[in-house]
């Protein structure tokens, strides 16, 4: 949820966000447990990119913040197994997803000759995967944890300043 108020003659925005958040955990056997979760996350930008004003006054395009950046969000879900061989070892199998919206890059304002790049929240991606671990604890003088991770990132920019460095080398 979004407010307006007035700061000082200012115009400025503030949000409220609920993360809601659920987990659960139930026994398949004595030695196996299956698990899910599900959860909204949401990361406040850095605060450089609500203030960021030019150091690059020699530049043809000028990169500002924006004090009205929203947060950037991300909903989870997770689903995993676990078997214990006994009370030493365990073994884990789980898979993932995250679909992540809100994310910062640049965006062009202005009319020609007078155009800036200023800090928006366009862009998007997902990631998902599967993570197999395995751990055992310490005894007979030894504890090994071995874990493996395959996973496909996919988004829009691969930086926060993509929209800038293209205008910037004349890309579309």
């Amino acid at each position: 949820m979004r407010e307006k108020n007035s700061v000082l003659g200012f115009e400025t925005e503030y949000e409220v966000r609920l993360s809601p958040r659920f987990g659960i955990s139930f026994p398949i056997s004595e030695f196996d447990k299956m698990y899910f979760s599900y959860g909204h996350f949401s990361q406040v930008p850095e605060f450089q990119y609500y203030y960021q004003d030019t150091t690059q006054y020699s530049s043809a395009i000028r990169l500002y913040g924006n004090p009205n950046l929203h947060s950037e969000e991300t909903i989870a879900y997770q689903l995993g197994v676990v078997h214990a061989f006994g009370n030493l070892m365990k073994l884990e199998l789980k898979g993932f997803y995250k679909d992540v919206r809100g994310l910062i890059d640049t965006e062009k304002q202005g009319i020609a000759p007078f155009v800036y790049q200023i800090r928006v929240n366009k862009d998007y991606g997902s990631v998902r995967g599967v993570e197999i671990n395995f751990d055992k604890r310490y005894s007979h003088f030894y504890a090994i944890q071995l874990g493996y991770t395959l996973m496909w990132a996919m988004g829009k920019s691969s930086s926060d300043r993509q929209g800038y460095d293209y205008d910037y080398q004349g890309i579309p």
